[in-house]
């Protein structure tokens, strides 16, 4: 099931399928630079701040999901 960074809960793993949004929200994503009244995720093996409304730009799926995805798709 797919849903957004801002949905998972604490010490649950994803992978990440989309960055939506633009400009100087991506180059911040790209950065992994923190922002102000942030939620730390753990990304590409840095720690990053988001705000709320922009980790619901990150569309995620678990990775069991994502597993069972590609498990699928190679046979």
């Amino acid at each position: 099931m797919l849903k957004t960074l801002d949905q998972l809960q604490e010490k649950e793993s994803a992978i990440i399928l989309k960055v939506k949004g633009e400009g100087a929200f991506r180059h911040r994503i790209v950065e992994m630079a923190p922002l102000q009244n942030p939620v730390d995720y753990a990304l590409m093996g840095y720690n990053v701040s988001l705000r709320q409304e922009e980790a619901a730009l990150i569309e995620v799926i678990s990775e069991a999901e994502y597993q069972k995805q590609t498990q699928k798709a190679s046979y």
